[in-house]
């Protein structure tokens, strides 16, 4: 597409939107924004009404823009085009793409493909939901390695990644999709978008889509493209299997772990094909900042689990817990079912529940059994309480987002490690 002269709403001004701004303008388009929050700035950006009346040649959205919005509907009506972000950046970025959405284990699993590539010699970046925007890339690439939301799988029009993933689909978001199966249908919705896709091959929510190259990954199916046998990590490419690591010897535990080795194995291989450096590449990584971070070296042995803002990441981290826990738990409540956290959750596990969700996850604990439950207003509180008792771990893992006292998990994580330092 032609960007020249083109008038385009932006419609955010988050940091996507923001990104996007400056390379419209670099490819001599006009942007203009429209926030439903009245910000100021020396960006051109117009009222709701200017947004509806004006004749546009496309409209951006930010991820945040919910599919109900009036604004939308407007534009509808009069036929104007809307792509997202994640449409506008694969337009402008020449390269292949890998693209991976799903509840959990998403940005682990991108962050790993993204050194695998890397670690290879492969020009590689991760960008989208993980924090680069997409169109903000500024250096050219061999392979994006996109980290895709619901939300965005559900705004693209356009996008078509090389190889695509759902590393699983589990409740969350239920507040912007209105419902369960219209969020599995957004995640879908990627793989039908791409030219191929990796599966995990255990999963039996996860369909396979027919007409298309399939990369299978799995536990069991020594099959698949990457699979474990023998407690060996090893990977199929052109007919020949190689080996790439002993289990026990990978840095992350859990199967959720492996399962996402597994994943970034594949989508690798889908893309570059085996490389001898992928042995030193998963046996190296480490994982991400506040997705269960330990904090401390004795007893109670504190984690940061910011990151686990749906009750399936919280259940995860609680699988790698030894001992008694505190499970802190709560903030914006997104609308998700608290009784699947807790029939999974051990008997012995103290909750302290906190936040804009707080009291309703006070209230279906007692109901669910739990009999060691507090409720605190703010993190401080929570930590406050978590200290008091004599347990052998402390578990920060909300099963919410952060947005009821917070801007990002991330603020809301370095918010927890304040406290925590003050204790120990």
């Amino acid at each position: 597409m032609e960007w020249t002269d083109k008038k385009i709403l932006i419609f955010g001004k988050g940091k996507s939107g923001r990104a996007a701004y400056r390379r419209l303008e670099s490819l001599g388009a006009t942007p203009v924004f429209y926030d439903d929050n009245d910000f100021e700035g020396e960006e051109r950006q117009c009222s709701f009404l200017q947004a509806e009346d004006t004749d546009w040649d496309t409209v951006i959205l930010s991820p945040a823009v919910k599919p109900d919005h009036p604004l939308l509907a407007a534009l509808a009506r009069r036929g104007v085009p809307t792509i997202s972000e994640i449409d506008f950046g694969w337009m402008i970025n020449p390269c292949k793409t890998v693209a991976v959405t799903g509840t959990n284990g998403k940005t682990t699993t991108v962050r790993q493909i993204e050194k695998l590539l890397s670690d290879s010699g492969v020009a590689a970046l991760a960008v989208g939901n993980i924090g680069v925007p997409f169109c903000g890339v500024e250096r050219p690439l061999d392979v994006a390695v996109v980290e895709i939301s619901s939300f965005q799988c559900h705004q693209s029009a356009l996008f078509t990644p090389t190889v695509a993933a759902i590393t699983n689909v589990a409740p969350d978001h239920i507040e912007w999709h209105g419902d369960l199966h219209a969020y599995r249908e957004a995640k879908l919705k990627l793989l039908r978008m791409a030219q191929s896709y990796a599966l995990n091959a255990d999963d039996p929510d996860l369909p396979r889509i027919a007409g298309k190259p399939c990369y299978p990954y799995s536990l069991v199916d020594t099959a698949s493209t990457a699979f474990v046998e023998g407690r060996t990590v090893k990977v199929r490419d052109a007919r020949r299997v190689y080996e790439v690591a002993k289990v026990d010897d990978l840095p992350l535990r859990g199967n959720h772990n492996l399962y996402n080795v597994l994943c970034a194995l594949a989508l690798t291989v889908a893309v570059v094909g085996y490389r001898a450096t992928f042995t030193d590449s998963v046996l190296t990584f480490r994982g991400e900042r506040m997705r269960v971070e330990r904090l401390t070296d004795r007893r109670p042995y504190v984690y940061n689990d910011s990151k686990g803002t749906n009750t399936a990441a919280t259940i995860a981290a609680m699988r790698q817990m030894v001992g008694d826990t505190v499970l802190l738990v709560g903030g914006w409540d997104k609308g998700e079912d608290f009784t699947r956290l807790f029939m999974q959750l051990p008997r012995g596990v103290s909750i302290v529940a906190f936040g804009a969700a707080g009291v309703r996850i006070y209230r279906e604990a007692l109901l669910s059994g739990f009999r060691e439950v507090a409720y605190a207003a703010t993190v401080a509180d929570a930590v406050r309480l978590a200290f008091r008792q004599d347990k052998d771990n402390i578990l920060f893992s909300p099963a919410c987002s952060s947005f009821d006292a917070y801007s990002s998990y991330v603020e809301r994580g370095l918010d927890f490690e304040k406290e925590v330092r003050r204790y120990v």
